[in-house]
């Protein structure tokens, strides 16, 4: 009786207690689809455990290199980012992902607003009690604010209900003081002796979902003050990084 367990870009064969490993080869496409039961092509299979690229806000298209004057660019295949440049006389223009001649495209590098700490995305608006936020669109900030008493949570970048998220909002000790977590106050260094648990590395973030490797996107932690909880997605539906949430199949593509 011959079994099989797949892993990313794997095949294990158990035969009679043994395994025999086999790997995809690359005219078969990268990685094996548990659901069909065979080597498949990277555009029909969505899962990918590759972690985003800051360079790459899509996982396909050409976007600027910021602080080049507009000379180069990443050109972005399924979220790997290749640099590369303009011919002479050229600059790159973002809305069109194409390099133009001078006379027709005048580079205009935006300076980067507070705001917005990644190009695209929704950031918490400081000092508001996790009420309202910024809706950053290619840099530029518009401020929002949450919906009745939802309460905005910036590791998911959207408002939830309060007994699903706790608002914190980071603030700083005066002079030489240190934050004691028991009492939720600053105290003087020979009242409170500073203990910082080590980052767990299931939990990039102290809050949010985020992907278990090596699990062809089944499992995931939802971390919780940098505490990891592994759980799995129900029947056949796969956890999509980008929205921290489970999704069927054919709604999560890489």
């Amino acid at each position: 009786m011959i079994k099989i367990i797949f892993l990313l870009g794997f095949i294990v064969l158990l035969s009679e207690g043994r395994f025999d490993t086999k790997k995809c080869p690359k005219r078969n496409g990268n990685h094996f689809n548990p659901y069909r039961g065979f080597c498949d092509w990277e555009d029909l299979y969505p899962c990918l455990e590759k972690p985003k690229r800051k360079e790459c806000p899509r996982d396909n298209g050409r976007f600027l290199k910021t602080g080049t004057d507009c000379k180069k660019y990443y050109d972005c295949c399924n979220g790997e980012p290749t640099e590369k440049q303009c011919e002479h006389g050229t600059l790159f223009d973002p809305e069109k992902q194409a390099c133009e001649w001078q006379e027709l495209y005048t580079c205009i590098e935006r300076p980067k607003r507070e705001e917005c700490p990644e190009e695209n995305g929704r950031f918490l608006k400081p000092g508001t009690n996790c009420k309202k936020y910024y809706e950053c669109r290619n840099g530029e900030p518009t401020e929002k604010q949450c919906e009745r008493d939802t309460l905005f949570d910036p590791s998911n970048q959207r408002c939830e209900w309060p007994d699903l998220y706790t608002c914190i909002e980071k603030k700083q000790c005066e002079r030489d003081t240190l934050f004691d977590p028991s009492n939720q106050r600053c105290e003087w260094p020979d009242l409170y002796t500073c203990i910082e648990k080590p980052q767990r590395e299931e939990c990039p973030e102290e809050n949010g979902r985020f992907l278990k490797p090596g699990t062809n996107c089944k499992k995931y932690y939802e971390c919780r003050n940098g505490e990891p909880t592994e759980k799995q997605c129900e029947q056949e539906t796969l956890f999509d990084p980008l929205n921290q949430r489970c999704e069927w199949p054919d709604l999560y593509m890489h």
